[in-house]
């Protein structure tokens, strides 16, 4: 039979414990034990008083701000609590070699046999309306670790996931997945975002926003890039392996299509700049080789500049090794002199004039 007395902050140990014959109860001498210590989060020690975890169940904890109702918490953990309002908090002081180890870990197995699914935690808070003040912030989960090591770390990230597929097929696995926003009654959103990267600094060598090692991406509409123009891809690599869509509201059958320049022209525009102040620069078409045709995808004869159809210029056309055609035909006889046609050399200098005859026989 048991036998305690229990004052405030009394301790269970193997002493005070007795049998129905009035006996020590010898195999709880080494078995840890609660200390009833609510001021200490209701320690568990060891038979030597060793502390080995603690459970922190107060009614309420003071923060940025003061929780008064609904608030009590469990600490699990060595350390000394911190303020923090958080229901359940994880204060270890892990010491030792090799550790591999997890605040949390879920180890379920999952058995339905009806159409069923599994979610590891699930975050379904509600904000209540305080009297017209708007709240600051409200996240899913969050992340914000310390680095305070001298040696420092291989590898840190914020989120990973790794799939494991045994048996079956998964027919879609996305590591990460926006499902989007439900909005009723008086609900409203300003900006619907579903990624968004702040401005990354503290890098030694480059930033990135998204780095993709060794994979294609896939956009289904249009990428805007630095500001105010619709500036991306659509529909990118089709079928043929080739590009299939354009730039801004385009989607063209084929090739890299720029239709439009935002300014209510007929006409699409490249433009090539300098710099970001806007100073304007020369534009390079395959500056290191390879052929630009305008006008056919197909090639003439191989220049460097193939168009098909007419060129015409505002100023002149300048050769620096002269001007060649293909319709050139034999003739002896010229005629009447009716026209004539200035020439000039690359610099801009007049060389003379070519004149122009009614008739050649």
């Amino acid at each position: 039979m048991v036998d305690v007395t229990n004052p405030p902050g009394a301790v269970f140990t193997a002493t005070n414990i007795t049998n129905a014959n009035g006996g020590d109860v010898q195999e709880f001498i080494d078995a840890p034990y609660i200390d009833i210590d609510a001021a200490n989060g209701f320690p568990i020690r060891q038979a030597d008083g060793t502390v080995v975890q603690k459970f922190d169940t107060r009614d309420a904890y003071a923060s940025v701000g003061t929780a008064t109702l609904g608030a009590p918490r469990i600490f699990y953990g060595t350390n000394a609590p911190s303020g923090d309002d958080s229901a359940i908090c994880v204060g270890r002081g892990l010491v030792g070699a090799l550790l591999f180890s997890h605040a949390f870990r879920d180890e379920s197995t999952f058995l339905s046999t009806g159409d069923s699914a599994y979610t590891a935690f699930d975050a379904r808070h509600t904000y209540l309306s305080n009297g017209g003040l708007k709240y600051n912030h409200g996240y899913g989960g969050q992340a914000s670790h310390e680095m305070a090591a001298a040696n420092g770390m291989d590898l840190f990230a914020g989120f990973v996931t790794n799939m494991r597929v045994s048996a079956g097929t998964v027919d879609r696995l996305f590591h990460f997945h926006v499902q989007g926003v439900t909005i009723s009654g008086t609900g409203a959103v300003t900006q619907h975002v579903g990624f968004y990267c702040g401005p990354l600094s503290g890098g030694a060598g480059v930033n990135f926003g998204i780095y993709v090692e060794n994979n294609p991406c896939f956009f289904g509409d249009y990428v805007q890039l630095n500001g105010d123009d619709v500036i991306g891809f659509r529909q990118v690599k089709g079928g043929s392996g080739n590009f299939n869509g354009g730039l801004t509201e385009f989607v063209a059958s084929g090739g890299i299509v720029i239709s439009g320049n935002g300014g209510g022209s007929d006409y699409a525009v490249i433009r090539s700049y300098l710099n970001a102040g806007g100073a304007t620069k020369g534009l390079a078409l395959n500056p290191t080789g390879g052929q630009v045709i305008i006008g056919s995808p197909t090639p003439i004869n191989g220049g460097a500049l193939e168009v098909v159809g007419d060129i015409k210029a505002s100023t002149k056309i300048a050769a620096v090794q002269g001007l060649g055609v293909g319709n050139s035909a034999n003739a002896t006889t010229p005629g009447t002199v009716t026209k004539k046609i200035e020439i000039f050399d690359v610099a801009g200098a007049s060389l003379g004039f070519i004149a122009v005859y009614d008739a050649i026989t």
